[in-house]
């Protein structure tokens, strides 16, 4: 009897998974191999991560979104008004004391909206000067123009505010400072500089050698030295500028593109282009320039090219007005002159002529001679024929 009908049904009773072998006496071993086993995807971790937690882009959008679509200022204005607004979205920190100086010291509620639309525009950006137009003031603070200049014109006289630059006739910024944040913000950065003189002293060790101390004054000195050498190399303007450059962090980051920059240009048209920059502002633009020397490191070409073109104008006119000033003075001199020898002329005429009658006919005698060969008003040739009489008798 054959064996065969018996292996194949234990071979159908077998899992289809599992592995199976002949008998070894029966024959050589035999395998089955398993199916394969199908591989799920592997899901990214960053994948997971940006489905969860959106980065910080995502959340600055949907927060101005929030912000801008479920909250509207006009809600809280009175009923039948609505209020345009200038200002983006910002924080500004005022401080308490200087509020309420504000409001102590101003005498009009004009005088205290533009003060404190140019305190806005100079604490705002930690800064005592800024560059706004009237026109912006106006439209800043909902007054009218003509009422925005006399509050500043008050604003000038009281102190309060110093005008460092007028704007043109083509409403061009005009350049304002402000005493008080000055004061403010100079008191903030000397506080700031002795607090950190402080913990710098608290964190050095208390017994130091004498060496060390000789070796930080030497240091010291020696940069001192050198800042003064820096700073007696600088103009006028370009002084001015960083002293009133506030704070100290944008003071350093502005030295630092001026180094720059004095590598390649020259120091006075470096502060050519500074002063053009403050006046008429940013090229094609004319926004005021935050940071000038920022923005001349890359597009110095383009301020300088104008700035050389004002001044070649501005020195052509004033070379024209030098030349008719001098010909006025020139001519003013002639006439001068003239006179006295007139005067002088006349005097010795009487002198040699006491007489009236002998005087009178010397004089028509020698004026008709001078009418023969140009015809010429009488009084006019009555004083060129005295004159000419007194040249001949002291050539004589």
């Amino acid at each position: 009897m054959s064996k065969k009908p018996f292996l194949r049904e234990a071979l159908q009773a077998l899992k289809p998974s599992e592995p199976y072998r002949l008998p070894k006496e029966k024959g050589p071993m035999q395998f089955r191999a398993p199916p394969p086993k199908e591989k799920k995807p592997k899901k990214i971790q960053s994948q997971k991560r940006s489905e969860f937690k959106p980065n910080s882009d995502q959340n600055n959008l949907r927060s101005k979104k929030r912000e801008s679509d479920d909250f509207d200022y006009n809600d809280f204005a009175p009923k039948g008004k609505e209020v345009e607004l200038v200002e983006k979205d910002g924080d500004f920190h005022i401080p308490h004391r200087l509020f309420e100086f504000i409001h102590k010291a101003l005498n009009t509620k004009v005088e205290i909206l533009v003060f404190q639309c140019l305190l806005r525009n100079t604490l705002g950006y930690r800064n005592h000067s800024c560059q706004v137009s009237q026109t912006f003031i106006a439209k800043w603070t909902g007054i009218a123009a003509p009422n925005v200049r006399r509050a500043l014109r008050e604003l000038e006289e009281s102190k309060m505010v110093v005008l460092r630059s007028p704007g043109g006739a083509n409403h061009d910024r005009a350049i304002y400072e402000i005493p008080i944040v000055k004061a403010i913000l100079k008191n903030k950065s000397s506080k700031k500089s002795i607090s950190d003189q402080s913990d710098l002293r608290s964190n050095e060790p208390e017994n130091r050698d004498q060496n060390d101390l000789t070796s930080e004054i030497n240091l010291i000195s020696n940069k001192e030295i050198e800042n003064k050498r820096e700073k007696k190399s600088l103009s006028p303007s370009l002084e001015k500028y960083f002293e009133n450059c506030f704070p100290s962090a944008k003071r350093e980051r502005e030295w630092g593109y001026f180094q720059k920059l004095s590598e390649e240009f020259p120091i006075n048209d470096i502060s050519l282009s500074l002063v053009w920059l403050l006046n008429n502002g940013i090229p094609n633009s004319k926004e005021p320039c935050h940071s000038p020397m920022n923005f001349l490191s890359h597009g110095i070409g383009q301020v300088l090219s104008a700035a050389k073109e004002e001044e070649h104008k501005f020195k052509h006119r004033e070379q024209l007005e030098n030349e008719k000033r001098q010909a006025e003075e020139a001519e003013r001199t002639a006439v001068a002159r003239d006179t006295e020898r007139f005067e002088a002329a006349k005097k010795a005429l009487a002198e040699t002529y006491p007489n009236a009658g002998e005087r009178q006919q010397f004089l028509s005698e020698q004026t008709n001679q001078i009418l023969k060969g140009c015809p010429l008003p009488p009084k006019i040739a009555e004083r060129l024929a005295i004159v000419e009489w007194y040249q001949g008798r002291a050539t004589v």
